[in-house]
């Protein structure tokens, strides 16, 4: 009863409309509350948005009521998985970021979800997300993310994607990104967040802008057009310098060999040459023993 009281008068709600009507209640905010766990809330039935943060709960429960929610925000929590959400169909916005999240699980029924924010968690593999081909903003910034993959190649409809503060290290594994035809906006460094180690390799930009032409934001910052423009300039230098350096170290390693079967070819006719040699000698000196014994 205590906990009700104090969700009702943090969030404006009168006596009367918990009598009469509470299911018409359109959201409840709760900040700060000294709650362990998620309570008092059934009787709104016909919210649409919860926002609970920084609060000292360990899980997600308590929802079962709430079916109508468009817009859950659990965040700045303990939690450590993401369970007790998947009948809560109508979702769009989920917003969990800044717990203890290990795994993306329990969301593929979540069909209508538009935006996932799961930033600043625990998390090291991007999976779970197949079902969600609405799903527009993904962030999941600062987590401990490796490796892109395949994970997202069923959200045709990603708009923006914030990868910023994992440990993606390879120019070849964002090129999966290639896939993700709607992208616009694409981040690895995030002043918030920090990047990753692949923001360190030499020509990180310009390798991002020649192969993933569609973006219009990258790490935060709008892309001119010009910048696009001179990204494909450099890559194409590149490209044929780097072409043109195989080419020759392609050459020199052929002429390397060939001089190198020469040589082995060379010392082979020495060696048989020298080989006759002592044949002969070795003869000679046979001949010269048999004739002294002879003699003796």
């Amino acid at each position: 009863a205590e906990a009700f009281k104090g969700v009702c008068e943090a969030n404006g709600i009168s006596d009367k409309v918990v009598n009469e009507d509470p299911g018409s209640v359109p959201s409840i905010e709760m900040f700060l509350f000294n709650f362990s766990k998620i309570q008092a809330l059934d009787v709104f039935t016909g919210m649409t948005s919860l926002v609970i943060c920084q609060q000292a709960i360990t899980e997600v429960e308590g929802l079962e009521a709430l079916v109508n929610l468009e817009k859950l925000w659990l965040c700045e929590t303990n939690i450590v998985r993401i369970k007790g959400v998947s009948h809560l169909t109508k979702l769009r916005s989920l917003h969990m970021y800044s717990n203890r999240i290990r795994t993306i699980e329990n969301v593929s029924t979540l069909t209508d979800l538009t935006t996932l924010w799961l930033m600043d968690n625990e998390i090291e593999v991007i999976q779970g997300l197949e079902k969600l081909a609405s799903l527009e903003q993904l962030l999941l910034c600062r987590n401990r993310i490796r490796e892109i993959g395949s994970s997202l190649d069923h959200n045709s409809a990603m708009v923006e994607l914030n990868l910023a503060g994992n440990s993606l290290w390879s120019f070849k594994d964002l090129l999966n990104l290639t896939r993700c035809a709607s992208l616009r906006k694409l981040s690895f460094n995030d002043p918030d967040y920090g990047d990753n180690p692949v923001c360190e390799l030499c020509n990180y930009q310009t390798y991002v802008f020649f192969h993933l032409q569609q973006l219009s934001h990258m790490d935060t910052m709008p892309i001119p057009e010009e910048g696009k423009h001179l990204a494909e300039a450099t890559y194409m230098k590149k490209k044929m310098y780097y072409n043109m350096r195989i080419k020759t170290l392609k050459r020199n390693t052929t002429n390397i060999l060939r001089k190198g079967r020469e040589a082995l070819q060379s010392r082979k006719g020495h060696s048989t040459q020298g080989l006759n040699t002592l044949i002969r000698q070795q003869k000679e000196i046979e001949r010269k023993l048999d004739m002294d014994a002879d003699e003796g």
